[in-house]
């Protein structure tokens, strides 16, 4: 959530619009970006008030364990960085460990 309170709000909210669209596109993804500001009454959505409901409904009609696959938050993030960092240097060790022929 971007908090509105500091000058530049406005330049930073478009760049995170901007960098959602190409997330989306690069990604082939479906995304929706929702920014609740202290100054403003209604929300700012991306792309479309339109495009973010359709988002989330068809993300809500998934079962809970679609839901599950496809959802991503910081810790998971971050904990699916470190396992695959480990997995990465643990298999780099095994190498450096093996006899050479």
């Amino acid at each position: 959530m971007i908090q509105q309170d500091e000058p530049h709000s406005g330049k930073r909210q478009s760049g995170l619009m901007k960098k959602a669209n190409e997330i989306k596109i690069l990604c082939d993804i479906e995304a929706c970006l929702i920014i609740f500001g202290p100054y403003s009454p209604d929300p700012d959505v991306w792309p479309s008030q339109l495009g973010a409901r359709c988002v989330i409904l068809r993300f809500r009609n998934m079962s809970p364990l679609e839901q599950d696959m496809k959802r991503v938050d910081h810790e998971s993030y971050v904990r699916s960085r470190f396992a695959r960092k480990n997995e990465r240097e643990g298999h780099d060790e095994a190498e450096e460990g093996e006899p050479t022929q």
